[in-house]
């Protein structure tokens, strides 16, 4: 048996402990490894916290030597983790990223272990928390994610809270879901201000674009 296949067993193994461990506590983890079925997960709702991996946790990913962590946005994962909400790793990156090297680097360079997701497998559903580095106006149109409440790491790497449901359309959540979704549906290029306006209109606008340092 060759050192190249016990690696990947070994790979294998530690990928299927991790994931098999956050599947009993994390129902977006029970939900990828069990039922990934795109028309039963719409408009499906998941707690916890939602981190996109690439040049967000992990700074200047494709760059091997100046690899660094976000140690703001593990700062925030961990006090979530404290406060008894499921961490997920996601990423954009799927076409070229291999999720499971993701989660090998971070045991073995930062001794991190939680699970890593494709985030296009959550198209169309709702989670409680996200920490990207897109504004969350382009988060929402590009992904078609709703997060409750959206944190944007800055140029600087540092976090702001720039977007969060207000407690009406918390309270509505159902409702909140069919207006995303109509929002969704319209053309492209005025799916985001009819989003906002229809919010302002009807909420109390809870948003800020703040790209401070």
């Amino acid at each position: 048996m060759s050192i190249l296949h016990n690696l990947f067993v070994d790979t294998e193994k530690y990928v299927k402990k991790i994931m098999e461990k956050n599947k009993y506590k994390n129902p977006a983890v029970k939900w990828y490894l069990e039922d990934k079925d795109i028309d039963r997960k719409r408009g499906k709702y998941f707690p916890g916290i939602f981190c996109e991996v690439v040049n967000c946790l992990i700074e200047n990913y494709f760059f091997i030597k100046e690899k660094e962590i976000n140690l703001s946005v593990l700062s925030m994962l961990k006090n979530k983790e404290k406060e008894n909400k499921p961490v997920t790793l996601w990423t954009a990156y799927g076409w070229c990223t291999n999720l499971k090297e993701i989660m090998i680097d971070l045991k073995e360079k930062w001794d991190i272990e939680y699970p890593v997701v494709c985030l296009y497998d959550f198209r169309w559903c709702m989670v409680e928390e996200a920490i990207d580095r897109l504004s969350p106006k382009r988060f929402i149109d590009i992904y078609r994610i709703l997060p409750c409440k959206y944190y944007q790491v800055n140029e600087y790497g540092k976090i702001s809270k720039s977007f969060e449901l207000t407690p009406e359309e918390r309270k509505n959540i159902r409702d909140t879901y069919k207006t995303f979704k109509e929002y969704l549906e319209r053309p492209h290029i005025d799916a985001i201000d009819w989003w906002m306006k229809h919010r302002e209109r009807n909420y109390q606008m809870t948003y800020s674009d703040n790209r401070s340092g």
